[in-house]
Protein backbone atom coordinates (compact mmCIF):
# COMPACT_ATOMS: atom_id res chain seq x y z
CA UNK A 1 0.00 0.00 0.00
CA UNK A 2 1.03 3.46 -0.96
CA UNK A 3 1.62 5.79 1.51
CA UNK A 4 -0.58 9.01 2.11
CA UNK A 5 0.42 11.89 1.06
CA UNK A 6 -0.19 14.67 3.97
CA UNK A 7 -3.52 16.37 4.41
CA UNK A 8 -4.97 13.95 1.74
CA UNK A 9 -7.63 10.70 2.43
CA UNK A 10 -7.43 7.60 1.63
CA UNK A 11 -9.01 8.35 -1.50
CA UNK A 12 -6.18 10.83 -2.51
CA UNK A 13 -8.73 13.89 -2.06
CA UNK A 14 -8.04 17.02 0.08
CA UNK A 15 -8.83 16.78 3.55
CA UNK A 16 -11.60 19.67 4.38
CA UNK A 17 -9.61 22.91 4.90
CA UNK A 18 -6.24 21.78 3.75
CA UNK A 19 -5.76 23.60 0.17
CA UNK A 20 -4.39 21.87 -3.04
CA UNK A 21 -2.41 25.60 -4.03
CA UNK A 22 -1.31 27.44 -0.91
CA UNK A 23 0.93 29.00 -2.73
CA UNK A 24 -1.57 30.35 -4.85
CA UNK A 25 -2.80 33.76 -6.09
CA UNK A 26 -2.83 35.85 -2.87
CA UNK A 27 -5.81 37.31 -1.28
CA UNK A 28 -7.51 40.37 -2.78
CA UNK A 29 -5.58 40.39 -5.78
CA UNK A 30 -7.70 40.51 -8.85
CA UNK A 31 -7.50 38.12 -11.21
CA UNK A 32 -6.57 38.42 -15.00
CA UNK A 33 -10.13 38.75 -16.22
CA UNK A 34 -11.36 41.13 -13.13
CA UNK A 35 -8.35 43.11 -14.63
CA UNK A 36 -8.88 43.01 -18.06
CA UNK A 37 -12.45 44.35 -17.08
CA UNK A 38 -11.17 47.05 -15.31
CA UNK A 39 -8.81 48.90 -17.90
CA UNK A 40 -11.44 48.20 -20.72
CA UNK A 41 -13.70 50.19 -18.94
CA UNK A 42 -11.79 52.72 -18.23
CA UNK A 43 -11.55 55.88 -20.48
CA UNK A 44 -9.17 55.47 -23.15
CA UNK A 45 -5.80 56.94 -23.39
CA UNK A 46 -5.07 60.29 -25.28
CA UNK A 47 -2.03 58.54 -26.80
CA UNK A 48 -4.46 56.25 -28.83
CA UNK A 49 -6.71 58.79 -30.47
CA UNK A 50 -7.24 58.66 -33.97
CA UNK A 51 -9.27 61.14 -36.20
CA UNK A 52 -12.90 59.79 -35.21
CA UNK A 53 -12.58 59.50 -31.62
CA UNK A 54 -14.59 60.74 -29.10
CA UNK A 55 -13.69 62.46 -25.67
CA UNK A 56 -14.19 60.28 -22.42
CA UNK A 57 -14.46 57.10 -24.69
CA UNK A 58 -14.03 53.87 -22.77
CA UNK A 59 -11.40 50.66 -24.67
CA UNK A 60 -14.33 49.04 -24.79
CA UNK A 61 -16.58 51.75 -27.03
CA UNK A 62 -13.34 52.38 -28.97
CA UNK A 63 -12.66 48.69 -30.00
CA UNK A 64 -16.50 48.13 -30.74
CA UNK A 65 -16.40 51.30 -32.92
CA UNK A 66 -12.92 50.05 -34.72
CA UNK A 67 -14.62 46.89 -35.26
CA UNK A 68 -18.02 48.14 -36.95
CA UNK A 69 -15.93 50.71 -38.68
CA UNK A 70 -13.72 47.74 -40.10
CA UNK A 71 -16.91 46.06 -40.94
CA UNK A 72 -18.12 49.06 -42.69
CA UNK A 73 -15.08 49.06 -44.92
CA UNK A 74 -15.67 45.56 -45.90
CA UNK A 75 -13.35 43.84 -43.79
CA UNK A 76 -14.62 39.86 -43.93
CA UNK A 77 -13.78 39.20 -40.89
CA UNK A 78 -15.13 41.95 -39.03
CA UNK A 79 -18.36 41.86 -40.34
CA UNK A 80 -18.18 38.34 -39.70
CA UNK A 81 -17.69 39.30 -35.64
CA UNK A 82 -20.41 42.08 -36.12
CA UNK A 83 -23.05 39.76 -37.79
CA UNK A 84 -21.80 36.40 -34.74
CA UNK A 85 -22.74 39.17 -32.15
CA UNK A 86 -25.59 40.84 -33.42
CA UNK A 87 -27.73 37.70 -34.54
CA UNK A 88 -25.44 35.11 -33.19
CA UNK A 89 -23.73 31.89 -34.60
CA UNK A 90 -25.48 30.04 -36.99
CA UNK A 91 -26.42 26.99 -35.72
CA UNK A 92 -26.07 23.75 -38.29
CA UNK A 93 -29.07 22.13 -39.60
CA UNK A 94 -29.06 18.62 -39.47
CA UNK A 95 -31.38 17.09 -41.76
CA UNK A 96 -32.81 13.73 -41.76
CA UNK A 97 -33.01 12.42 -45.26
CA UNK A 98 -34.42 8.92 -46.87
CA UNK A 99 -31.06 7.40 -48.40
CA UNK A 100 -31.86 4.61 -50.81
CA UNK A 101 -28.88 2.25 -51.82
CA UNK A 102 -29.45 0.37 -54.91
CA UNK A 103 -27.03 -2.92 -55.98
CA UNK A 104 -26.00 -2.27 -59.07
CA UNK A 105 -25.09 -4.57 -61.64
CA UNK A 106 -20.99 -4.49 -63.09
CA UNK A 107 -20.85 -3.14 -66.80
CA UNK A 108 -17.88 -5.63 -67.14
CA UNK A 109 -16.18 -9.04 -65.44
CA UNK A 110 -14.05 -8.01 -62.26
CA UNK A 111 -12.62 -11.21 -61.47
CA UNK A 112 -9.00 -11.60 -61.88
CA UNK A 113 -7.24 -12.14 -64.32
CA UNK A 114 -5.34 -15.78 -64.14
CA UNK A 115 -1.87 -16.10 -65.55
CA UNK A 116 -2.07 -18.68 -68.33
Amino acid sequence: MKPQKQGRNRRGQFRPGVSGNPGGRPAGRPSLVAEIRRLAASEASEDYFDDRAVEGETWVERIARKIVEGAANGDARLVAIVLDRLDGKPVAEIREEEIIVEEIAPTRDLTPLREV
